[in-house]
């Protein structure tokens, strides 16, 4: 017999019922249905609402976006700088990996 991995309980039917919420709130928002996904996952793992983990996760790129460049001039999103050329032929082969001492 296959056990219910629900919470048949008033507090898990509450919890469900919070949690299909918080998803319509993504919707709302117009969020894509892949992305609304995405966090609906990550939330559960989390243990939290998506609506919640999307705010984290927005907050943390503020966070990080300001923290690079607090003047707002520039973006921190800038593609990598190109390859500046080693001019050592040596270094420019594979790097072994392991113990350096």
């Amino acid at each position: 017999m296959l056990r219910e991995r629900r919470n048949p309980s008033r507090l898990g039917r509450e919890r469900r019922a919070a949690f299909a919420e918080s998803l319509e709130r993504l919707r709302a928002l117009g969020m894509p249905d892949w992305a609304v996904q995405c966090y609906g996952r990550a939330a559960r793992i989390a243990g939290q609402l998506p609506h919640d983990v999307v705010c984290r996760v927005a907050v943390w790129t503020a966070n990080q976006m300001l923290g690079a460049n607090p003047s707002g001039g520039q973006s921190s999103i800038a593609p990598p700088p190109a390859d500046r050329g080693r001019s050592d032929p040596a270094s420019a082969g594979p790097r072994k990996r392991g113990r350096t001492h």
